[in-house]
Parts: C-alpha cells; sequence; structure tokens
C-alpha cells in the first residue's frame, strides 16, 4: 500500500525534483517582489499610505518611491531567470526581514489573543505569511547550491566546457609544430652493441 509513497518520495530527493521545487519557489518570490514594485509605480498613493502606516513614512516621496519600485522590479527579473542570485537573493532577504521586522506584533500574536491591551489597527492575521517569505528567502540562499535551474548556473557551465574543448586552429598547429624530444634508434652491426643477449 506504501509503495507508491515510497516511489514519490524517492523521485522528490533527486536532485532534479530539488532542482525544479526550488525553481518553482525562486519564481514565487521574483512574482511577489514584480507586485510588490509595480504598485509603487502604478500607484503612488497605496504606496505612501502603506508607507505611512508600516514604515514609518521613509517612502512618502514619489521619486523615492516610484525609484525603489523599479528597484524591486529589477530584482524580480534577475531572481526569475536566476542571474546574480549572490547578491540578489540577499537584497531580497534583507527587504523580507525587513518587512517582517515592521509588523512583528502580527507575527507574535495575529489574532491578538493573549497580547495586552485593545488590539491595534495595524495588526491582521494576513500579515502572518511575511514570516514565511522571510523564512523562503533565506531557503533560496541556503539551498542555491541545488537550485540549477538558473541563468547563472548556466553560465559557469557553459564557460567549463568551453575551457574542456580540444584545441583547434592556430593553437593546434601550434602544438602539432612544437619540437618533440629526438627518437632513440636501435644501434645497427658493428657497433659496441651487438644486438645479442649477453648470455646467448
Amino acid at each position: 500500500m506504501w509503495q507508491p509513497l515510497t516511489s514519490f518520495n524517492r523521485m522528490n530527493r533527486s536532485p532534479g525534483a530539488q532542482a525544479a521545487s526550488l525553481l518553482v519557489l525562486r519564481l514565487s518570490m521574483a512574482g511577489l517582489m514584480f507586485w510588490w514594485g509595480l504598485i509603487k509605480v502604478l500607484n503612488t498613493g497605496v504606496g505612501q499610505a502603506v508607507s505611512n502606516t508600516f514604515y514609518w513614512g521613509l517612502f512618502t516621496d514619489d521619486l523615492l518611491l516610484i525609484g525603489f519600485g523599479w528597484f524591486q522590479i529589477v530584482i524580480a527579473a534577475l531572481m526569475a531567470v536566476g542571474l546574480l542570485r549572490g547578491p540578489v537573493l540577499w537584497l531580497q532577504l534583507i527587504i523580507s526581514v525587513f518587512v517582517a521586522l515592521t509588523i512583528w506584533d502580527s507575527l507574535i500574536d495575529p489574532f491578538w489573543l493573549w497580547m495586552p491591551g485593545e488590539k491595534p489597527p495595524r495588526v491582521n492575521s494576513l500579515f502572518y505569511p511575511s514570516l514565511i517569505i522571510a523564512a523562503a528567502s533565506w531557503v533560496l540562499i541556503a539551498l542555491r547550491e541545488a537550485d540549477t535551474i538558473a541563468l547563472d548556473r548556466w553560465m559557469v557551465n557553459a564557460g567549463k566546457k568551453a575551457g574542456r574543448r580540444p584545441a583547434t586552429g592556430r593553437a593546434a598547429g601550434a602544438e602539432a609544430s612544437s619540437p618533440q624530444a629526438p627518437r632513440q634508434t636501435r644501434p645497427t652491426q658493428g657497433s659496441h652493441w651487438s644486438g645479442n643477449h649477453p648470455m646467448s
């Protein structure tokens, strides 16, 4: 009865399954970053309201808000194709952690069941996934070596293959014309070595 489940678990432990699952995670995180940036570019009023409520008014300036929105869109595009993942994934993690810290009370008690006092308007149970997003950002960094379906990994592998190709053209001609060690020849009859075994 457990045979199909066992086969499924074995299949999902393969490098291909790990790479595919990390690709889906990276694409979903890139999509979230894209929508975060797009709403800042298209509707500065929404971005300013969010900034005033959660980010202490850091992005109330229109130019700053739009600029940061485009920055997030670029980060999302690089994440989606898997390019420059070293710095890009760390930037994505920093942004996700910053967002999670600004709504810390919604993470500790999203339904305000045991926290003292009256529930603040800013606390919302729907904000709890911000903690999951920050954790997923960390997973992408920790398992980056297993995330092989990425453009930067393809570029590295292509460079390695190019370095292992045999020499062609001028390089091959130079190698063929390079001096070689002189070839030893067997002495002829009449020299000091007759060619016969000493014991014959």
